[in-house]
């Protein structure tokens, strides 16, 4: 899913907010940035005040969901809450984490005290994984399926929304 098509999905999302669910009425849903991440686009709810509406009137405080995300394979889209939002950016940096060090794995092989940072599957599991990861034939590629997959299922909403990958 490009850019542009996120951003569609996106205005069609808000129009839909907007009909369904409209807030004061001198208020409305508008379409933030998009940030992008590997499996969804995500987006700020955000609110804008009617036009002309003085400065001083525009004292109302909204509280809620901070965003949603829309998947790139399906186009869902999806309301997440503080705790999601933070599940999601936690993944996106242990990604990049990983995509670091398996790319240096050659030189500096993942070592199981590291991976106990990230992962809290029992020790002979964690072992089993870890030796997994040392096998000669995966490619980088497989690797990295292979920690997001396992980084997915540390956490309980991820794992839910990843259901349908």
């Amino acid at each position: 899913m490009t850019r542009e098509e996120a951003l569609g999905a996106a205005q069609r999302h808000i129009a839909q907010c907007n009909a369904e669910t409209p807030l004061h009425p001198d208020y409305y849903w508008v379409v933030g940035q998009p940030v992008e991440y590997r499996h969804w686009w995500y987006f700020d709810n955000c609110i804008a005040s009617r036009p002309g509406l003085p400065f001083a009137e525009r004292g109302m405080q909204f509280a809620g969901a901070p965003g949603y995300v829309i998947d790139k394979r399906s186009q869902r889209v999806q309301e997440i809450g503080w705790a999601d939002f933070s599940a999601l950016r936690k993944l996106q940096q242990r990604l990049q984490y990983f995509e670091q060090r398996v790319a240096e794995r050659d030189r500096q092989p993942l070592m199981l005290r590291e991976l106990r940072q990230y992962f809290s599957m029992p020790l002979p599991e964690l072992q089993a994984f870890r030796r997994g990861l040392e096998a000669p034939e995966q490619s980088v590629l497989q690797l990295l399926l292979l920690l997001e997959q396992r980084l997915i299922e540390e956490d309980c909403f991820l794992a839910g929304f990843m259901s349908e990958h």
